[in-house]
């Protein structure tokens, strides 16, 4: 070899060897944070959990869940919007601190463009429910005394500006109706409110509800997804009952800050999605009262469907002059 060819060799292996050890060193190589928004033993908290134990038995790095619950979400959701965009910092959560509250509080902090999707990892129904004591026995029977009984049948939400207020003031574009608006402090007080008969309905998920629906303090009458659910096939849709444009379920996202890099963004969607695919995870999953998506799960399919219900939501909270502070 000549001594050009030679210097040229070294030049190169000199080069090459530093950025072979990066590669090796791949993603994740040091603890990921994963922030939920809401309080422990929820829907949200119990898939974080899951997903976080896996993430760590794959990667073999720690994924410590930090609940910071507050402003329906929004400070959790701030806090990652925040946070160094390398993909350590992410954020679980459904849509309301997504899709609802920056675009309706001003002053929240952070908009939805301030957070990037990875992907979906968990749908539920979201459901119609009443008691078990309800003398509702139908969602025509409650939709019918929510059109003609003066004062109409009340419901319950997790809270002013939260997904179940929002879909419930569509419910009533919808319908004609005019049902009487009750906000709690999260879908566990808004839960008991409904077993006690202190409001007459309310729109939960199957996984928030699954323990009052297991023992019968609870029973839906309508999912919101265009077909019944399979884990509840007798429940009958909106779409049943002659109410059309409403069409959800709901989602928990996995979430970083809007700056991480795409590659960094791409690895995490398919550790995620191969975590998902596992049949051990698809079955605690479905205990949960839910499942994994069940069609693509990209994030650009995920920023598609939280642009659609931006707009969507944004239109419910023009009509009703919703407005957080």
């Amino acid at each position: 070899m000549s001594k050009h060819l030679l210097k040229l060799a070294v030049l190169y292996w000199g080069l090459a060897a530093p950025l072979a050890a990066v590669h090796a060193e791949g993603f994740p190589n040091k603890p990921i944070r994963l922030v939920v928004p809401f309080a422990p033993g929820g829907g949200t908290d119990s898939v974080a959990r899951l997903l976080s134990k896996r993430i760590t038995e794959r990667t073999g790095q720690p994924v410590v869940v930090e609940t910071r619950v507050g402003a329906g979400g929004a400070i959790g959701a701030a806090l990652v919007a925040k946070a160094p965009a390398d993909g350590y910092t992410l954020l679980l959560t459904v849509t309301g601190p997504i899709t609802i509250i920056p675009n309706v509080n001003p002053n929240v902090g952070y908009k939805t463009s301030d957070l990037a999707p990875v992907a979906i990892a968990y749908r539920s129904p979201f459901m119609v429910m009443v008691g078990t004591d309800s003398p509702y026995q139908s969602l025509g029977q409650l939709l019918a005394d929510g059109r003609n009984k003066q004062p109409a049948p009340s419901y319950g939400s997790s809270g002013i500006g939260a997904l179940s207020h929002l879909v419930s003031e569509l419910i009533n574009q919808q319908a004609g109706t005019h049902f009487n608006h009750v906000p709690y402090k999260g879908s566990q007080d808004t839960l008991y409110a409904m077993v006690r008969g202190d409001v007459q309905w309310g729109l939960q998920s199957a996984a928030d509800a699954r323990s009052f629906l297991a023992a019968g303090k609870l029973r839906p009458l309508a999912v919101l997804s265009k077909e019944r659910s399979a884990r509840m096939p007798d429940v009958p849709t909106l779409e049943e009952s002659g109410i059309h444009g409403v069409d959800l379920d709901l989602w928990f996202g996995l979430f970083a800050p809007a700056a991480t890099p795409s590659a960094t963004v791409h690895s995490l969607n398919t550790l995620v999605n191969e975590i998902l695919a596992e049949p051990e995870i698809a079955k605690r999953l479905q205990e949960l009262g839910g499942q994994a998506p069940t069609d693509a799960n990209t994030p650009e399919i995920v920023k598609k469907t939280i642009d659609r219900e931006v707009q969507s939501f944004g239109a419910v909270a023009r009509a009703i002059k919703l407005k957080l502070e």
